[in-house]
């Protein structure tokens, strides 16, 4: 009777732990071709994480650094943004940063996360050092490298600059017109009131 007792509470606590917080993510990319990657950024710049400020946000298996941005080959960024890096790749990417080198990261916005993150996780991540991509495949080192060359680069916005399209030239008209009709209106009630005096 208490074996069968204990044989209870270990199979409920064994129950409970199984329900628990406990997460586990493996990953395993595919690797992709660099046309394909390419192909799926909607954002490509050049830069480094900073690891210093922690992490800014975690989404499921992404953590979101600050990554500094130099040059922009694709998309409109501040020289500052949030990117994603899969939590089992942080370790080896402080490594090549010690090491001297920066990345090329070609970004997207993924399903599953609401920040920027590599394609494919690390076929997004291209590490650059002194100008010259060191890609473990030599095709797709010289693939990249021809990429950059051809792609015109451009500086990022400065931190603080918001890029504003023709949509709020619409909005603060609005506020003006609105403005404007309650200001008509009470200087109409003012006068209708000074003439029943």
């Amino acid at each position: 009777m208490v074996k069968r007792c204990i044989g209870c509470v270990v199979c409920f606590i064994s129950l409970l732990i199984s329900f628990g917080p406990n997460h586990i993510y493996a990953t395993s990319w595919v690797s992709l071709q660099p046309e394909e990657v390419v192909q799926r950024s909607s954002v490509i710049v050049q830069g480094s994480y900073v690891f210093e400020d922690g992490v800014q946000r975690q989404d499921t298996m992404w953590r979101g650094y600050r990554f500094k941005v130099e040059k922009i080959y694709r998309g409109t960024v501040k020289a500052s943004i949030e990117a994603g890096i899969e939590s089992n790749d942080i370790g080896w990417v402080q490594d090549v940063q010690v090491e001297g080198s920066s990345f090329v990261l070609f970004l997207e916005r993924s399903k599953n996360s609401s920040m920027l993150v590599p394609v494919a996780g690390p076929n997004g991540m291209i590490r650059i050092k002194n100008g010259v991509i060191t890609h473990s495949d030599k095709a797709a080192s010289a693939y990249y490298t021809d990429f950059l060359k051809q792609t015109k680069s451009k500086p990022p916005l400065p931190v603080g600059t918001v890029k504003t399209g023709p949509a709020i030239y619409w909005v603060l008209g609005l506020v003006f017109l609105i403005l404007s009709f309650i200001i008509y209106l009470y200087v109409r009630r003012s006068r209708v009131k000074k003439n029943h005096i």
